[in-house]
């Protein structure tokens, strides 16, 4: 129903565009890009959380199997102390003990996902803000989430954009609804233009720190398959071949879908956008609205696989 809907919005939006374009013709697409980037950040940062619990579960059973280790760092913990902290150390005088509590396996990317979700909203809001200050504080607000996205790539380096153009010139316009669907139409083009470069970069660096923590999970499940299939060997019954039924399945679901993958979606889907609201004369709405399903669909499943991670990682 939803790839249905996107087609009739597609196909609408190509006889709209073969006139005039206004930005109130891209409001379908804009709300379709917003929406499916609001549910990958779900899906990343529930990914992430399910990662970060289950990697604290690890490290205290370190600290189980080595209590000698398990100890504050010098100067805390005492009357006159700032912090108390507790540690796991390896070794007498470890330069860098580990924390017993994991927030976060990625605190970057889940930032960066938020600056991007931040930014597709703030597209949205542009498209149908109904009057000038709505759009400057829209637009704004893109730029802000453009320039939060390149400090955490680049941290202390970036610099403030600005996707609010100067007014356009009343004698190119007819009217003034038609003044502010420029003004509207030029915000976004700028945005979108400026944020391209910026999300290419994020999409390639925190697709990779994406790719370990994946790697990472599909290690865990392809182990806890061994051990599932050792079991049943060992065991062979009804209840030992659900065990490993439902882990073959777990696995398989990891493999169907990846955090990097939500990253790489996420890319393209803004590729299409930007070549869309250009008037790029190659560019298919078909095509961008496929690509913003696929990033939705996705995100959808990660979301669905992660919370299953979470879930489990609560019981133990």
């Amino acid at each position: 129903m939803v790839r249905l809907l996107s087609m009739v919005c597609a196909a609408v939006l190509a006889l709209a565009l073969n006139a005039c374009a206004t930005a109130a013709d891209y409001v379908p697409l804009m709300r379709s890009f917003s929406e499916a980037t609001g549910k990958a950040q779900l899906a990343l940062e529930t990914y992430d959380m399910a990662a970060a619990q289950r990697f604290t579960q690890l490290r205290r059973q370190q600290a189980i199997a080595r209590p000698v280790g398990v100890q504050p760092p010098p100067g805390d913990c005492e009357t006159a102390a700032m912090r108390c902290r507790i540690f796991l150390y390896e070794m007498q005088n470890d330069p860098a003990p580990a924390p017993l509590t994991i927030e976060s396996l990625a605190p970057n990317h889940i930032a960066a996902m938020r600056a991007v979700a931040a930014y597709a909203k703030a597209l949205q809001d542009v498209a149908q803000a109904d009057a000038t200050p709505a759009i400057k504080t829209a637009a704004d607000r893109a730029g802000a989430a453009i320039a939060g996205l390149s400090a955490v790539i680049s941290p202390g380096a970036a610099a403030a954009i600005t996707p609010f153009l100067a007014p356009v010139s009343k004698a190119l316009v007819f009217s003034y609804s038609k003044y502010q669907e420029q003004m509207k139409l030029d915000a976004l083009r700028h945005a979108s233009a400026a944020m391209a470069p910026v999300l290419n970069d994020a999409v390639r660096r925190f697709g990779t720190i994406a790719r370990y923590v994946s790697t990472a999970d599909l290690t865990r499940l392809v182990a806890d398959l061994d051990t599932q299939r050792a079991a049943f060997e060992q065991t062979p019954a009804e209840a030992s071949l659900q065990s490993l039924l439902a882990s073959a399945v777990r696995l398989d679901q990891a493999l169907a879908v990846r955090p990097q993958d939500v990253f790489a979606n996420l890319g393209a889907a803004h590729d299409e956008l930007t070549r869309a609201l250009n008037g790029s004369a190659d560019v298919s709405w078909q095509t961008a609205f496929q690509r913003i399903d696929r990033l939705a669909s996705d995100a959808e499943a990660l979301q669905s696989i992660a919370a299953g991670f979470l879930a489990a990682a609560n019981m133990r």
